[in-house]
């Protein structure tokens, strides 16, 4: 089962934009709460390097969004909240449909699930 969690996890990979935007905290909100928590604010110097395709939404792509949508990276963020609701559901019913039709047979599996569509029975 793990396996096919991986493989749905690479299809359906949203990393990239999901650290970008899932959680848009503004660099100002994390300097202010690292100096209360008395903890320095340390840069990786990559961070500017465009060449990073996080780079380039991060210092190019957010910054005009914002200017067409204040609050745009905040409704892509509930976006990629709701992607990520939406892929662990169909993981979740992917998985349960291959526990209910599957059989493990040697190193394989036998498939052997009926399921109803309109009048007729369909081999699955």
């Amino acid at each position: 089962m793990e396996e096919i969690k991986k493989i749905l996890e690479e299809i359906l990979n949203i990393d990239l934009l999901g650290a970008t935007l899932s959680n848009p905290r503004k660099k100002e909100e994390i300097v202010k709460y690292l100096k209360e928590a008395g903890q320095a604010w340390v840069e990786d110097a990559s961070n500017q390097d465009d060449a990073f395709a996080r780079n380039q939404i991060r210092n190019q792509v957010i910054p005009r969004l914002e200017m067409i949508n204040e609050q745009a990276v905040e409704h892509i963020g509930w976006l990629c909240e709701d992607i990520k609701e939406g892929t662990t559901y169909l993981t979740d019913q992917i998985e349960e449909s291959f526990l209910r039709c599957t059989k493990p047979i040697g190193q394989g599996f036998e498939i052997n699930c009926y399921w109803k569509t309109i009048g007729s029975r369909n081999r699955f």
